[in-house]
């Protein structure tokens, strides 16, 4: 399959820690992987089988071995740092704290979600533009958080901060979505409610 077909290609991926000590870990070893748009990858393993090593690898938190390849929609962004890879990998963490700030308002981080990848400079953090955006994608979730635009984010549920991580990690349309066992420190209602959102935004 050539790369202009696949959305995401993982080629020869490899992550060693703690090299050439007592405590080395071969967590992911010369994976490769295709994907194309709209196919759904599950990723199952036990604890400490490099599941969420190989999402932080894709995001660039860590960036692969030598030799290995990460490319999206033809374009090889293995050597990028971190915030340009989320030009293209919008993430869901586990832990609704992790992707927000919780000393910002809701209207201020999905302000810096909308500028995802892009170079930052001085400029307001918000507008009456970016304003009406915010208050658009956040009615449909039916949580009132449009509402609650001045509101820290502090101060909502575990389920309305997910669910408001899963808009910021969408918001800028990234090619990739990854969700890293994304409700699994929710109530199972709250869990439920973020699903849906889920498999709602995704599809659109």
């Amino acid at each position: 399959m050539s790369e202009n077909q696949s959305l995401l290609q993982l080629k020869g991926i490899t992550r060693i820690f703690s090299r050439g000590t007592v405590d080395e870990v071969r967590a992911l070893d010369n994976i490769t992987l295709d994907v194309n748009a709209e196919d759904y990858i599950t990723v199952i393993g036990s604890n400490g089988a490099g599941k969420t090593t190989l999402l932080n690898v894709i995001a660039g938190v860590y960036p692969p071995e030598r030799g290995g390849k990460i490319i999206i929609n033809g374009n090889d962004i293995t050597g990028l740092s971190e915030y340009k890879h989320a030009r293209y990998v919008g993430r869901v963490y586990q832990d609704p704290h992790i992707g927000t700030a919780a000393k910002m308002t809701v209207e201020e981080n999905l302000s810096l979600a909308m500028l995802r990848g892009q170079p930052r400079g001085l400029r307001a953090a918000s507008n009456k533009q970016r304003r009406e955006l915010s208050r658009s994608v956040l009615a449909p979730l039916g949580l009132g958080l449009e509402n609650r635009l001045n509101a820290l984010v502090g101060t909502l549920s575990g389920g309305q901060r997910q669910a408001l991580a899963l808009v910021m990690a969408t918001i800028s349309k990234p090619a990739i979505l990854l969700l890293d066992e994304h409700i699994a420190t929710l109530d199972p209602q709250t869990a439920q409610i973020v699903l849906e959102l889920s498999e709602a935004i995704v599809t659109q």
